[in-house]
């Protein structure tokens, strides 16, 4: 194959030489053979070196930075897959915790490394395709980095204080529609994925709420099981226990998918709001140039480990739903999910503080 491939492109420039004036002919068919020689040695010589740290890949440590603090959702599930990384490829796989502003901090970091392979980036809605929407940002979510995997996702619950009269979304649908802009819901923030899950909701169903901010998504339970707003989007570790308890009341899950955790409950697109989804979604991404065969090795390793019986149960117990996407269907889910929360908060008026 490559001596064809060489000779072919020889014959060309041996044509293309021959057009030129009877003098120069020789010269010019000799240097044109010897500039594609050239040429093509060096392009094969870099392959055959790229080709070759890929197989090898990695032959020393790996480090995954996570723009979040340690013991968070997304802390565990890197961890439980790292774990596995570490046995399969033999090398140490750092999970490296860099928390601060909003994500920016950590995600910046992983923008400026060494775009070889050995620095990946745990990217989530926050940092990849809510924060663009927010902030003006000291990184490019689009352009520093490429995907590799969608490992899964955090559903949210919508939920109800148990006062509230309404046992479907539709009912609380109608429950709004009577009240217009009086009744409250709850956040973790002003530009919480809280906020944004519910105000696309309200868009979507057609109704008017008004928005009660919390500190935190810890802070905003408690006060919708304490009844001071009695409607919220929350994530599903949030609201189990509170739903075991009776206190809240669970009318629909964000996700397209149900969550083995609760089968029994429908979707919102199931309950009469279609196309609606949202979701805390936690995935692996790469600086901008690393060598595609090292990404397609990353991508295939880690869907592997997550499609073990095994790790996928464990993850389910925890309330993630498993994705172990390929790489163009992350990238599209990306481009998806950056799209709808731009149009949100821009529509919204929401502001980061």
């Amino acid at each position: 194959m490559k001596g064809t491939f060489v000779s072919n492109r020889l014959n060309e420039y041996d044509r293309l030489a021959s057009l030129s004036s009877p003098w120069r002919r020789p010269i010019s068919k000799r240097l044109c053979r010897q500039m594609v020689v050239g040429v093509l040695s060096v392009l094969f010589a870099i392959s055959a070196v790229i080709n070759t740290r890929a197989a090898d890949y990695p032959d020393r440590a790996v480090r995954i930075i996570i723009p979040f603090g340690a013991g968070g959702a997304g802390d565990t599930i890197l961890r439980i897959v790292s774990k596995h990384l570490n046995e399969k490829w033999n090398q140490p796989v750092v999970v490296d915790n860099r928390a601060g502003s909003n994500a920016i901090v950590g995600t910046l970091a992983a923008a400026k490394s060494a775009a070889d392979g050995y620095t990946l980036l745990f990217g989530s809605d926050q940092n990849i395709t809510i924060n663009p929407a927010l902030y003006v940002l000291p990184y490019s979510a689009d352009k520093d980095f490429v995907p590799i995997t969608l490992m899964g996702a955090i559903p949210h619950i919508l939920a109800v204080h148990k006062d509230v009269p309404a046992k479907t979304v539709g009912e609380f649908i109608d429950l709004a529609k009577l009240r217009p802009g009086q009744m409250m819901y709850g956040s973790a923030g002003p530009g919480s994925p809280q906020r944004l899950a519910m105000e696309y909701f309200s868009r979507l169903a057609g109704i008017e709420l008004v928005h009660v901010p919390y500190k935190g998504a810890n802070e905003l339970t408690m006060g919708v099981v304490g009844g001071q707003v009695p409607v919220f989007f929350n994530g599903i570790n949030n609201i189990m226990p509170h739903l075991q308890s009776g206190a809240l009341r669970a009318l629909a899950i964000s996700t397209m998918r149900r969550s083995p955790l609760l089968p029994e409950l429908p979707t919102v697109d199931e309950s009469g709001v279609p196309t609606y989804s949202s979701q805390g979604w936690l995935g692996i991404l790469a600086p901008t140039g690393a060598p595609q065969a090292v990404l397609d090795k990353v991508q295939a390793d880690i869907t592997e480990i997550l499609k073990r019986p095994d790790v996928r149960n464990r993850l389910e117990e925890l309330g993630f739903l498993v994705y172990a996407s390929s790489t163009e269907e992350f990238a599209k889910f990306l481009a998806d999910e950056t799209a709808k929360w731009r149009k949100v908060v821009k529509e919204a008026n929401i502001q980061a503080k």
